[in-house]
């Protein structure tokens, strides 16, 4: 990931101690480390996940982010340890939520229950927010981190980096795949199939959540044959594909100063991923024109 010696050493230095860190998070009893230690602590078996989660979850019922986190591990898992009432207790902590709707529609989905799912969608696509708690992961990993012993340096951040990117990724494949095979002559599910498109576009969710919502309004728009719709989504996907090179090229300079891998760090649990990138995006342009600046200068 890194090439630059003195980042390396960081990493390194995190990697010697990680074991005895995650130990001590273990032996923590604080909410905190209870939590960060299911993230962190995965099992081969991802129903046994579930069911760690889930026993949380009636540990602490008003937690969302264990909540979320229980259904979207249900979402993706095709084993039979998950049912409809685990998942509407979890749906029950914020059920205006569009993140958590948007989980019960591919848990239904996957258990093949379309009407049901078509209920949720609809409920999904009017929900007036969009919150998958990605800042309360990183900032519920980080304080774990931290009570363990874990000193607040790089090495720390490249941690909570690791631990979050293997964050389980939601399951769009049963949404994807309906929509697909939905036609014009199923006017009202294809028109589901568009509106929850679009609601994926906005949310703000992530990368991949804007990825998938584009993706699906061109299929949908390609059906009803709209040219013009489709040139529109061309251009967003044009856009997009920019803005993941940008936020590519922007967070190596961000890696390079220990200054601005903390602060993005903090826009992550502030403002989800897209509002991090947006933000050291801009920053970068602005590094780059300023003739005084040298954005590849390391400053650890």
């Amino acid at each position: 990931m890194f090439t630059d010696p003195i980042i390396e050493d960081s990493v390194n230095q995190y990697s010697a101690n990680q074991d005895s860190i995650f130990d001590n998070i273990k032996q923590q009893q604080t909410q905190q480390a209870r939590i960060a230690s299911v993230f962190i602590n995965r099992n081969k078996s991802i129903e046994v996940d579930i069911e760690n989660l889930d026993k949380l979850t009636q540990t602490y019922p008003s937690n969302k982010l264990l909540a979320f986190n229980l259904m979207l591990l249900c979402s993706n898992s095709t084993a039979t340890v998950c049912d409809e009432v685990m998942m509407q207790r979890a749906l029950n902590t914020d059920n205006q939520n569009g993140a958590l709707l948007l989980q019960m529609a591919l848990y239904q989905l996957k258990s093949a229950n379309i009407e049901k799912a078509k209920t949720s969608l609809t409920q999904f696509t009017h929900s007036q927010r969009y919150n998958e708690y990605s800042g309360d992961y990183f900032s519920t990993v980080d304080l774990a981190l931290k009570e363990a012993g874990a000193n607040d340096d790089f090495s720390l951040k490249i941690a909570v980096l690791g631990i979050a990117a293997t964050r389980y990724k939601t399951n769009y494949a049963p949404l994807a795949k309906l929509c697909k095979k939905t036609d014009t002559d199923n006017a009202v599910l294809l028109n589901i199939c568009l509106e929850t498109s679009e609601k994926l576009i906005e949310s703000k969710g992530g990368l991949l959540t804007h990825q998938m919502g584009l993706s699906m309004q061109k299929n949908v728009l390609e059906k009803y044959d709209d040219s013009e719709g489709v040139a529109e989504n061309a251009s967003a996907q044009k856009a997009l594909d920019t803005f993941n090179e940008e936020a590519n090229i922007a967070m190596n300079m961000v890696l390079r100063s220990r200054k601005r891998t903390e602060y993005w760090l903090s826009l992550n649990v502030d403002y989800g991923e897209m509002g991090a990138f947006e933000y050291i995006i801009d920053q970068a342009k602005q590094t780059s024109e300023n003739n005084q600046q040298d954005p590849c200068a390391i400053n650890w």
